[in-house]
């Protein structure tokens, strides 16, 4: 969006700084906003942090030597390059949610929050394919789904956006609380709940009542979508909070039938409320796809879009880098990338959705699920039990990580078909030691293992 100075300042709820060096008559400007000043481009806006480990006021000249048109700081920096304003706060955080909080009351988009332990993201660019078809659509950039990250990403929607769909993080007690403060959308979606950001939170328990707060916030009955399949929603419907429930149960409100694999893809009907919706189609691998599609549909279809409008999203819809694209290469070797992300439910949904893949020979590559705090070695050494239960159906499993043993010790059939490397790069050598005709491979984790360096090793040598 372009802002002017005045509004932004005071949309910030801050002071402008004078300097001597500084230019008066600054025009409307795209307003571009950066809390990393190596990230920063020409022209941007950099909002100093003060982080646990660093200060952002101490890259102020970073952020300008890179491009930056203005800073927002909590106290006063000397500046001495022409042309390049400066806003005093009392708090940065503070100032970015009133930002935020401005954005959307100028704007008045109807408003699409999405959260869970899996999924949100994928979920999240399904909304917003099938509401881009119809109307001028907005969402969360990158992984900007914090309290901090939506306020920069809002500083990027355009004026005429009809809706805004934002991935809400809960990765911690309050933070989604923190969020609603200045969102408040008229739909909500929550995706799952599982075992994510245990270190912070006492159990799935207190993921549950985190993430909840989103359907608490609803103000239109049963405007919040959430997993049905999950018990967690029969919780939340015996505690009064008005829910539409969705999944594969028949019990459900809105539910998928007739899924079938074909086509890289998969095709599926969906069942509300007593009317059938036919012949849906979203490329990619596993039912978890279509899962993620049915609160996006359902809303899509309340808001008034065509079916053939969403069908023609959803035809044209690839999952992205690391959150389930499939990629095809040579000598049909298949290589489903899940490097982004990994608890321990995303784990077993993508192992379950590799069973159902074509090819009989089929090698995972896994990785640490981070961010689980004390029970990490046993939820580790539970997925190991999963993949014991399906001895067979694996033929390799390589795993890059400090957990590869309590993985292996939980697999009690067969050992010998782990190798734990140290690195992806050891990974990448064991598989192209090995003949892969034919083959279908896995690659999960959570991003900070690094296992997208693996795709793109294995994308360059068999394109």
């Amino acid at each position: 969006m372009k802002i002017d100075l005045p509004t932004l300042t005071d949309w910030l709820g801050g002071i402008r700084v004078l300097s001597g060096y500084e230019v008066e008559d600054i025009p409307p400007f795209q307003c571009r906003m950066y809390v990393d000043s190596r990230d920063m481009e020409p022209g941007g806006l950099f909002v100093c942090f003060k982080g646990e480990n660093t200060d952002g006021h101490f890259y102020v000249r970073n952020a300008i030597q890179n491009g930056a048109q203005g800073i927002v700081t909590e106290h006063v920096v000397k500046v001495e390059q022409a042309g390049v304003f400066q806003i005093h706060v009392a708090s940065t955080r503070e100032a970015l949610k009133k930002f935020a909080n401005h954005v959307l009351c100028a704007i008045q988009p109807g408003t699409i929050g999405i959260t869970g332990s899996a999924g949100k993201t994928t979920t999240k660019e399904l909304v917003q394919a099938i509401f881009g078809q119809a109307f001028s659509t907005f969402g969360t950039l990158k992984n900007y789904n914090t309290p901090i990250g939506i306020p920069l990403s809002l500083a990027q929607m355009p004026w005429d956006a009809a809706y805004f769909i934002a991935e809400m993080s809960a990765s911690c007690p309050g933070e989604l609380e923190e969020i609603l403060s200045f969102v408040c959308p008229s739909y909500g979606i929550i995706t799952s709940i599982g075992a994510s950001h245990l270190e912070f939170f006492k159990g799935v328990e207190g993921v549950y009542e985190e993430k909840i707060k989103l359907a608490k916030n609803i103000n239109q009955k049963e405007y919040c979508w959430m997993n049905g399949d999950q018990d967690w929603a029969k919780k939340a419907i015996s505690e009064n909070i008005p829910l539409t429930s969705y999944g594969f149960l028949s019990s459900n409100d809105v539910y998928a039938e007739n899924v079938r694999t074909e086509n890289m893809g998969i095709s599926f009907d969906v069942h509300s409320h007593g009317t059938q919706w036919k012949n849906f189609y979203i490329r990619g691998h596993g039912k978890h796809l279509v899962l993620n599609a049915l609160p996006a549909i359902g809303i899509a279809i309340n808001e008034g879009i065509a079916q053939e409008t969403i069908r023609k999203a959803l035809n044209n819809f690839s999952p992205g880098k690391g959150r389930g694209r499939c990629l095809k290469l040579k000598n049909q070797l298949l290589i489903l990338d899940e490097s982004y992300n990994a608890n321990p439910l995303s784990m077993k949904t993508s192992l379950e959705a590799l069973l159902n893949m074509p090819f009989s020979r089929k090698i995972v590559v896994l990785g640490d699920m981070l961010e689980l705090g004390e029970k990490a070695w046993e939820l580790h050494l539970e997925l190991g039990k999963w993949i014991s239960s399906h001895e067979t159906e694996f033929e390799k499993i390589i795993y890059v990580g400090k957990y590869g043993e309590a993985v292996k010790e939980g697999d009690m059939h067969n050992r010998s078909r782990y190798h734990c490397e140290a690195s992806w790069k050891e990974a990448f050598d064991l598989l192209v030691s090995i003949p892969l005709h034919e083959t279908t491979i896995l690659i999960k984790a959570s991003n900070g293992v690094g296992l997208f360096k693996l795709v793109e090793a294995l994308e360059e040598k068999y394109s």
